[in-house]
């Protein structure tokens, strides 16, 4: 089967973003402060809990400029405590 090529990102464009987190162990001040500091189209709100209750997840909509400013949007998110995945 033949492949696709892999489609280049275009900058600059609209990110959609879900933070996967510990419940008890967030700290969502933390991550507010972290969104904060980007170019949002959508503000971070609370989006899900797992069926145990374990996890929830935060999304937002970010513009990014760059393929290295969007590396940073993870680095700094992946740093809040609690955070378990950057999506």
């Amino acid at each position: 089967m033949p492949q696709t090529p892999a489609q280049e990102l275009v900058f600059p464009l609209t990110a959609h973003f879900r933070v996967i987190a510990e419940k008890d162990s967030v700290d969502k001040g933390r991550l507010e402060q972290a969104v904060g500091s980007f170019t949002l189209t959508e503000p971070l709100a609370p989006a899900n809990v797992s069926s145990k209750g374990r996890y929830v997840s935060f999304a937002f909509s970010a513009r990014v400029v760059s393929r290295d400013e969007l590396r940073q949007i993870d680095a700094v998110l992946r740093e809040v405590p609690g955070v378990r995945m950057v999506l």
